[in-house]
């Protein structure tokens, strides 16, 4: 089951890499935000980003 919070982990790997956007791809048929920060996205959504 996916876990809906952010783990520190990620937060932490952000914060050191200074990414501005964070995609989580997994299993959905829609995504939605996890963060302010963080998105959940489907295999077709990321694909179908420009």
């Amino acid at each position: 089951m996916l876990s809906s919070h952010l783990s520190k982990g990620m937060q932490i790997s952000m914060e050191d890499t200074g990414a501005e956007e964070g995609l989580v791809v997994c299993r959905v048929d829609q995504g939605f935000p996890l963060s302010e920060k963080v998105k959940v996205v489907s295999l077709r959504e990321f694909l179908d980003r420009k």
